[in-house]
């Protein structure tokens, strides 16, 4: 049986849609960094980690 996924805020583009976390540890960090996402900013933030480490946050701003 399949669950559906809370809906809530997308914390990349803010839209009220159900939510998936994307869990990832920005380059120089010690820890993961969590944020709640809609399957969209899902989907480019997982391609981005795969194709260039996630380089660049889920949030559109560049990882130190």
């Amino acid at each position: 049986m399949a669950v559906t996924p809370a809906e809530g805020r997308c914390q990349s583009c803010q839209q009220t849609r159900p939510l998936f976390t994307f869990a990832w540890i920005p380059r120089g960090w010690a820890e993961f960094v969590n944020a709640e996402l809609c399957t969209r900013c899902y989907s480019a933030a997982k391609v981005e980690d795969v194709q260039y480490g996630l380089e660049y946050d889920v949030f559109g701003e560049v990882a130190a």
